[in-house]
């Protein structure tokens, strides 16, 4: 299939997106395509025709089976692969495993992820250990001022370990993890990287990143059912990582410890395979580069239209794209005092755009500016765009 031939408002049909509402936002919480629900529903009958033998007989197997899978779409060996429920529970899990000990230093930068800052910074706290937080420019205009900023917080070889995301959720930035993994491992520190947005966004080889642990989302980009995400440990730094929830023996060690957490409803995991299913037919790589270039023209359309700029360069960039509001100085200061902070200011834009304007989209604070940040699926078309460049400013007017 020739890449974005087929692609745009004639496949909103797949999906169960609301009629009339112009859906920018795939890239927090995914849209699962309807065959891929249909798929998880034809699990949860499965299990319900006999609870008991699915969970003693038939779902250990089905779990490794479906393990299997990922290794053969992102590299390695299935048991180097388990499932965890997101991205976000992963980088706990992992954060958890490690022991931190005071006085260690961690590091990561100040493009990760708000949820995983938290848990970074309480793990750390509680141990009494030192978070390190390179700043990384942005806009950002390339891999080298990434570079250069983590290589000057490794060089008095205090880090222990470090976290990077692999697509950094604010502003959209592709980071070179590889070469990231590769500065660190020169001083034998051990790289997460948090791979929430990546997996079907870029092409990806999980283990010739050089990490000593990957996580990702399978429900943003592959099209896989909320509740899917993956961890990938390299054999080497197997035996640090612990489960999440203690159910099976600790000593069938992982990737086994992760297989059964309780009694849960792994149907998410299992219609992973359906999403990457969904993806093939219409081609996993086409769907990448199409929405690559869609969400690279939609940003520099928007940042023209509102006389501001996009958050990355195009070349560290893949299917989202963050634009600067026009807002700054007192206007900026004014609507944040409005709704308390930057933060509220940011959601109260981005509701009203949802309910007077049937655009969802986020408006997110980042470095004290504030920013809408699309999102471009094989349903979006330029038109979705268009649209919101004449409701933001209508927006930011009413508030």
């Amino acid at each position: 299939m020739v890449a974005g031939q087929a692609f745009g408002h004639r496949v909103r049909a797949a999906f169960g997106l609301e009629p009339g509402l112009t859906y920018l936002n795939h890239g927090a919480f995914g849209a699962v395509p309807l065959a891929v629900a249909e798929a998880q529903a034809g699990w949860r009958r499965r299990i319900e025709a006999n609870p008991t033998r699915f969970f003693s007989d038939d779902g250990p197997e089905a779990i490794r089976a479906a393990a299997r899978g990922l290794a053969r779409r992102f590299g390695g060996r299935g048991r180097d692969w388990a499932f965890v429920t997101n991205a976000t529970t992963g980088v706990s899990t992992v954060l958890d495993s490690l022991r931190i000990g005071a006085g260690d230093v961690i590091l990561t930068t100040d493009l990760a992820y708000p949820s995983v800052l938290r848990a970074l910074h309480y793990f750390t706290a509680r141990a009494g250990a030192e978070l390190r937080i390179a700043s990384l420019p942005v806009p950002l205009p390339g891999a080298g001022p990434v570079l250069d900023a983590v290589a000057e917080a490794l060089s008095d070889g205090a880090v222990r370990f470090a976290l990077f995301d692999h697509i950094a959720s604010p502003t959209g930035a592709l980071l070179p993890v590889a070469e990231l993994a590769a500065l660190c491992r020169r001083q034998g520190v051990p790289v997460l990287v948090d791979g929430a947005h990546a997996p079907g966004q870029v092409p990806l080889d999980v283990p010739a990143i050089g990490a000593a642990a990957y996580v990702g989302n399978l429900h943003k980009w592959c099209f896989a059912p909320r509740g899917a995400g993956m961890l990938w440990v390299d054999p080497q730094f197997q035996g640090r990582i612990e489960p999440p929830v203690i159910a099976k023996p600790l000593d069938e060690g992982f990737p086994r410890s992760f297989d059964y957490l309780g009694t849960f409803d792994p149907s998410a995991w299992l219609a992973a395979a359906d999403g990457f299913a969904f993806a093939d037919i219409w081609g996993a790589a086409e769907i990448a580069a199409a929405n690559a270039g869609l969400a690279r023209r939609a940003g520099l359309q928007l940042a023209a239209a509102w006389d501001t700029e996009v958050a990355t360069a195009p070349e560290m960039a893949a299917a989202l794209a963050a634009i600067r509001l026009p807002l700054a100085g007192e206007r900026l200061r004014a609507l944040a005092e409005r709704h308390g902070d930057l933060f509220r200011a940011g959601r109260a834009v981005g509701r009203g755009l949802r309910e007077r304007h049937g655009i969802e989209v986020p408006v997110v604070a980042h470095r004290g500016l504030l920013w809408v940040r699309v999102s471009a699926q094989i349903y979006n078309e330029m038109e979705d765009y268009a649209r919101l460049v004449t409701a933001l400013p209508q927006e930011l007017a009413a508030q």
